[in-house]
């Protein structure tokens, strides 16, 4: 089981580094959609094109595309780390609805809380948007443009 857990957080590192590696955001793209399986027959195949469509859906959204509440990155999450632990759990020949149950909190946990810790990364960078769903930032002050071109101001 170890070994197919360090293969599929690998597997995370490498879908999560596709956007930044590519000079080009077409060509992270393709780099996500031609991503090789890790699996050695024990992992759904389900899983994988989930975890590898969260990362290619991220990198499509357009600058001016904020989530609109923390449930947006609670689906973000569940698809892009949940499913990485889903796997693991399967690679470890663990099938149970309470560890998956668990898995699927602790991804969206740990989802949320690396979404937060990279917005000054993102920010540096001028990557994207923020993560700050429309909804908090309204909440909090934070001013957000509506119509056509809705981003942060």
């Amino acid at each position: 089981m170890r070994k197919a857990a360090f293969a599929l957080r690998a597997f995370n590192v490498e879908t999560a580094r596709a956007m930044d590696v590519a000079s080009d955001p077409r060509i992270g793209i393709m780099r996500l959609a031609l991503t090789p399986g890790v699996t050695e027959n024990k992992i759904s195949k389900s899983c994988l094109r989930q975890s590898v469509e969260a990362r290619i859906n991220d990198a499509r959204r357009e600058v001016t595309d904020i989530p609109e509440s923390i449930e947006d990155l609670e689906k973000y999450a569940e698809g892009s780390i949940s499913t990485i632990l889903y796997m693991t759990l399967q690679a470890g020949g663990i099938r149970s609805t309470a560890a998956n149950h668990a898995a699927s909190h602790i991804g969206k946990a740990s989802g949320l809380l690396l979404l937060l810790e990279s917005l000054p990364y993102h920010a540096s960078r001028n990557r994207h948007f923020s993560y700050i769903p429309a909804k908090v930032a309204s909440k909090h002050g934070l001013l957000v443009k509506q119509g056509v071109n809705k981003r942060y101001s």
